[in-house]
């Protein structure tokens, strides 16, 4: 197994690119009108798994960073929580370590 630091690191492909990620962290960005709704970072967070610890808050401009617990997958979570709560996220993705640039 890899190791960033203590992240857990992983391949696989973001947006059709082969890359490393670390498969325990999230990063999650809020839409504009959402930013400052704290029920909308409640739901977000409620929809993470049973044991994420939060390593950033959501700051002023909708962007918080979770560490998920051990067996859960950024890629899969971020991509259901995208699913889940689209009204709220602009985005959710792993933390990425390096990414191939498509030519």
């Amino acid at each position: 197994m890899t190791k960033f630091g203590d992240h857990i690191v992983r391949e696989g492909l973001i947006k059709g690119a082969k890359a490393e990620y670390l498969a325990d962290q999230l990063v999650v960005k809020l839409k504009g009108s959402w930013v400052k709704d704290t029920g909308a970072r409640q739901k977000v967070m409620d929809r993470l798994p049973e044991g994420t610890r939060v390593e950033s808050s959501f700051n002023r401009m909708g962007i918080g960073v979770f560490r998920l617990p051990e067996g859960a997958d950024s890629l899969r979570v971020a991509s259901e929580l995208q699913e889940q709560e689209a009204e709220f996220v602009d985005y959710a993705q792993a933390g990425v370590l390096h990414r191939n640039q498509q030519k």
